[in-house]
């Protein structure tokens, strides 16, 4: 279990917050340059983006694993 400290909104504080659904091509921008999730205050309805690396980087990595280790070998006629 991860000890990461609760994401609280910069607007009222709160910890009551969930993952927001990408809604605009920045949102997908800031996710895949930069790791930043958006989120969405359950209290006030603040929609803001934090920096939450969380397992992106592991699952990029164990799909590209994955493609190559699916991948045919090419044969040389």
């Amino acid at each position: 279990m991860s000890m990461k400290d609760p994401v609280r909104c910069p607007k009222c504080a709160s910890t009551d917050v969930r993952y927001s659904y990408t809604q605009t091509t920045w949102d997908l921008i800031l996710d895949l340059l930069f790791s930043m999730d958006a989120f969405r205050c359950r209290s006030c309805r603040h929609r803001f983006h934090k920096f939450d690396p969380g397992d992106d980087t592991a699952d990029a990595e164990s799909a590209v694993q994955e493609a190559k280790s699916a991948k045919p070998a090419q044969q040389h006629e």
